[in-house]
């Protein structure tokens, strides 16, 4: 099993800080350089590290790559 890691750069650009907290999280996920249209949301009011446990069980569920923190 590979470990997927999850990008924050565009959520630290936007925000000026790295992600945290509860909230409403959005992720964008795609495979070999391919992203799918919409971003997908986490379960509604989730920890930052639930949200990202819940990010990497569906990039491994559908095959996907890459998954990117949405601002």
């Amino acid at each position: 099993m590979t470990f997927l890691t999850v990008d924050t750069d565009e959520y630290e650009a936007s925000h000026a800080r790295r992600p945290r907290g509860r909230g409403r999280w959005l992720f964008r996920f795609g495979r070999n350089g391919a992203w799918l249209a919409e971003p997908e949301a986490a379960p509604l009011n989730s920890s930052y590290t639930e949200a990202t446990q819940w990010a990497r069980r569906e990039a491994r569920t559908h095959g996907y790559t890459d998954i990117v923190v949405c601002p």
